[in-house]
């Protein structure tokens, strides 16, 4: 998979359902797309998931919690979720961050770190 370019990002985003109707012009610049809080992302989200086109073949992962706000679900292609994967854990390889000899705990004081939990646990195995 090739990187995408900024053009190709800023085009998806004017067409796509979570920050389609907040783009303020057609220019394909910065300016054209304010920044997106988790409330308002929350909503668009939260309208995607009752549609079963949507969540053909995608990744979700609930995350967040952990400073008392409300879950997040980080909403991914499910084949360029596991590509991303195994491209990183490739690079940890190249760095030797681990070895064989090493022991690994994967602790966090939430419980509501899945998506950081289960990141690690991919990365490092």
């Amino acid at each position: 998979v090739m990187p995408f370019s900024f053009d190709q990002v800023l085009n998806n985003a004017a067409t796509h359902q979570y920050y389609s109707s907040r783009v303020l012009s057609q220019e394909r610049t910065l300016a054209a797309f304010p920044l997106t809080d988790k409330t308002q992302l929350m909503e668009r989200i939260e309208l995607a998931m009752k549609n079963p086109e949507f969540l053909k073949s995608v990744y979700i992962s609930p995350s967040g919690g952990s400073l008392g706000t409300s879950e997040f679900f980080f909403i991914t292609d499910s084949a360029e979720n596991r590509e991303q994967r195994q491209r990183t854990g490739k690079f940890y390889n190249r760095l030797h961050a681990l070895d064989e000899n090493d022991i690994v705990l994967n602790l966090h004081q939430s419980t509501k770190m899945y998506r950081s939990l289960e990141l690690i646990g991919d990365l490092i195995e």
